[in-house]
């Protein structure tokens, strides 16, 4: 499952964004608007990936120019972009772009044995990561429409496709895009049937289906009290996705914060996921009570939520929250986590948080968060150091070095881990970098503060 909403809905992206990535309509004079303050709030509200779409290529027109709008968007940390158009031409593009990270649109109007024929015999079946098909839902019969899924997902496979049971695994994404009105007579399940064999459903958020997030909620009170009632049914199709073996029907949910550290276990049922989704916040279902439980409704310690996934098996959730409250715990013992106090980068960043505000007068933190001269000098002096180290364990040492100065600067900025794992996230999506060379200047600074403080230090001993 996928929602699509035009790149205007900035609203609904960032409510549907807590599901994975969401697929976004471009206008045609947004394409080559990759570098804008409007496009980067865009990727911003798509906090969990983007697709983009779409960038059609035709003898008609300027491919190059549409090319290079596509590498600026994937550069700016969009994961795909959607192209569409003569075969011919969009292989030859989709040949210079990591295949994952391009998928094609097949013409709508097409019978379903010409769609699974356009499948099996593409020229972009190598060149492309996953493919769009526009499909009728078979007059509303949810077994018809399944096995024309089927048909495709049988077309586009390849040699190289791992089929592990579930339907994850294929080398190649397969949506399937409902192309009329009958689709609103489907269950929610026929999501969970297609996840199954490989095959998700692109659902267009603008025509409201099965109470999907509405494009009309932008500014106004009601339109917006109209999208929270609605994206609250999206949780269905989820849910339709998933499987349990236990006898009470909870899923498995494993809590975890931005950085991948572990919360807590707790369980989930069909309504706090549709609850979750509809707030935005971490909503469990409590086995002792016997009813939803609404993280920090009583504590304090609310959580704010950011994702919500499901396993390889489809058989247990996670949940990515940011953990608030004062202390920001999770578990009742006062702990951020249900397995003890914080360790490493993590505990670190929570001591440097305190000390910020309560270190007192004359400490090293306090010195280091007032004198800007001296953590500069640290940093400088530490990288160095690490620079110069050779045997493994001097090497994690200095490295320890540098990571502590580091996060007393992040810290005293008001950066956090969190953020700083984002940036590296994004970066990793650039397909085109910089050649990464040493910057003269800074060399030079660098150095004749280095020698100053070697020159203040020999000073110090010679007295």
């Amino acid at each position: 499952m996928q929602l699509s909403f035009p790149a205007s809905n900035l609203a609904s992206i960032g409510h549907a964004s807590v599901l994975g990535r969401v697929r976004i309509e471009l206008d045609p004079q947004q394409r080559s608007d990759f570098k804008s303050a409007s496009s980067q709030e865009l990727l911003r509200a798509a906090s969990n990936g983007c697709v983009l779409s779409s960038f059609p290529l035709t003898k008609n027109q300027d491919v190059d120019s549409i090319e290079q709008a596509a590498i600026g968007w994937l550069n700016s940390s969009a994961e795909v972009v959607v192209l569409e158009g003569e075969e011919e031409i969009v292989a030859a593009v989709a040949e210079r772009l990591p295949r994952a990270r391009v998928f094609y649109r097949v013409a709508q109007g097409l019978s379903l044995d010409n769609a699974a024929t356009v499948l099996s015999t593409s020229l972009l079946n190598n060149a492309v990561g996953g493919f769009e098909v526009p499909i009728e839902s078979q007059d509303g019969d949810e077994d018809k429409f399944v096995q024309a899924c089927q048909t495709l997902r049988d077309a586009l496979k390849r040699d190289d496709d791992v089929n592990h049971g579930y339907g994850h695994g294929h080398s190649t994404e397969l949506f399937v895009v409902p192309t009329t009105e009958d689709f609103l007579s489907l269950p929610s399940s026929v999501a969970g049937r297609l996840d199954k064999i490989g095959v998700r459903i692109l659902l267009d958020g603008r025509l409201n289906i099965k109470g999907l997030p509405s494009s009309n909620a932008s500014t106004s009170s009601s339109s917006e009290i109209e999208n929270e009632n609605t994206v609250r049914d999206v949780g269905l199709n989820l849910v339709g996705c998933l499987r349990t073996d236990r006898p009470d029907g909870l899923f498995a949910t494993v809590v975890c914060d931005e950085c991948g550290v572990a919360l807590g276990l707790v369980y989930s049922s069909v309504e706090s996921i549709r609850e979750s989704i509809q707030t935005g916040r971490g909503v469990y279902y409590s086995r002792s009570r016997k009813g939803l439980w609404r993280k920090g409704e009583t504590s304090g310690a609310i959580q704010e939520l950011v994702s919500i996934s499901y396993d390889c098996d489809g058989d247990a959730l996670r949940y990515v929250v940011r953990q608030l409250g004062s202390p920001p715990s999770f578990c009742h013992t006062g702990n951020r986590s249900c397995w003890g106090p914080s360790k490493g980068l993590r505990a670190l960043q929570e001591v440097l948080q305190s000390r910020l505000a309560s270190a007192p007068e004359g400490s090293y933190t306090r010195r280091l968060y007032n004198d800007e001269g001296l953590l500069r000098n640290k940093l400088l002096e530490e990288a160095q150091e690490l620079s110069e180290a050779k045997e493994t364990d001097h090497v994690a040492a200095e490295a320890a070095d540098v990571i502590y100065f580091t996060l007393v600067a992040a810290v005293k900025g008001g950066a956090s881990l969190e953020e700083i794992e984002g940036h590296l996230d994004r970066r990793t999506l650039k397909i085109k970098r910089r050649p990464g060379n040493a910057k003269p200047e800074r060399i030079a600074a660098a150095a004749a503060e280095l020698e100053a403080m070697r020159a203040a230090k020999r000073r110090k001993l010679e007295k």
